[in-house]
């Protein structure tokens, strides 16, 4: 055999041996810069055994196959270590490789999920590649489409998420309705409630209801949907408080009105309706929202078909009156 082939084969297997020894014994704080110089002289020894092998694939001894198959593998996983060290010490990053959305790597120099924003450490194309635009205003509902909203941006009337703000006109600001009618024995029937004092309480269970002199739309019987939508209702100068009184009454055909504050004329405009001109335009109701909840409005005191005192909660109370 020749003399280099033989040699070399020793020093592998000299290299090895030294190799596994220094493995068992070597402090783990050591073992990687050793570990390096001990690849490099394999993959150094490990050219000149491969091109003996090719040449010659006979040895002396079963050691020297054993050793030149040892510094094949060795140098297998030298190669794979170098291949791993390259690709983890990228020195630029960028989403078009890792993708949108990744998740997060340590080993990466740059991130390109949504929290990299708040960490300052997305990449250089994750603007271009991956953050997600508002999405353009809609015309209709544009914050430049209103002067009071002057200075906003995107959608204000409504947002995005359904939300009104509030520079939004206040009639575009949907307000909740009174429930429909329950149908009673032929009849549009809804259970309502009138605040008072305990004077004219008494006095309009004995005798009834009277129309009242003025109001949003004329001098009607004003009602509202719950006991605690009277606080803030009954706040005219004649208004009483301290008693409530739930009344079922047959509303029949309802005439609704926009909100705020309208009643069949301009924003504020109070427009005296009577029984007989809503009969004529053939309605026996009005439903208007003053900015504060729903009332309803009769004009016959014979459409209110029951009525009886409720125990009064202070907290109805008005919060403050109008003198």
């Amino acid at each position: 055999k020749p003399y280099f082939y033989s040699n070399w084969s020793k020093k592998s297997a000299f290299i090895l041996h030294s190799f596994s020894l220094n493995l068992i014994i070597m402090p783990s704080r050591c073992f990687v810069p050793f570990l390096w110089i001990q690849l490099m002289c394999c993959r150094f020894a490990t050219g000149d055994v491969q091109t003996s092998l090719a040449a010659d694939d006979e040895c002396d001894s079963e050691n020297c196959a054993v050793n030149a198959l040892q510094l094949q593998k060795v140098q297998a996983t030298s190669e794979a270590l170098a291949e791993d060290l390259a690709n983890s010490s990228e020195t630029w990053g960028s989403c078009a490789r890792y993708g949108c959305e990744a998740s997060y790597s340590r080993y990466r120099t740059c991130q390109c999920n949504s929290k990299c924003q708040g960490y300052r450490n997305c990449c250089s194309d994750y603007y271009a590649r991956c953050h997600r635009a508002p999405a353009p205003a809609r015309s209709g509902a544009s914050c430049a489409a209103f002067s009071s909203c002057a200075g906003l941006h995107g959608d204000c009337c409504p947002t995005a998420s359904g939300m009104y703000l509030g520079c939004c006109p206040e009639h575009l600001i949907p307000h909740a309705t009174a429930p429909p009618a329950t149908s009673e024995y032929g009849r549009q029937v809804m259970t309502l409630y009138h605040q008072t004092s305990p004077d004219a309480c008494h006095s309009i269970i004995r005798t009834g209801f009277r129309p009242g002199h003025d109001g949003w739309c004329g001098g009607g019987i004003y009602f509202a949907l719950s006991p605690q939508a009277t606080k803030t209702k009954a706040i005219t100068p004649h208004s009483g408080i301290g008693c409530m009184l739930e009344v079922k009454v047959d509303v029949g055909r309802v005439k609704k009105f926009p909100c705020c504050r309208y009643c069949g004329g301009r924003q504020d405009e109070h427009i005296p309706w009577t029984n007989q001109k809503l009969k004529a335009s053939g309605h026996d109701s009005i439903e208007i929202n003053p900015g504060d909840g729903p009332e309803i409005v009769i004009y016959d005191k014979n459409q209110v078909l029951s009525i009886k005192e409720i125990r009064f909660d202070p907290a109805w109370t008005p919060h403050r009156m109008h003198w």
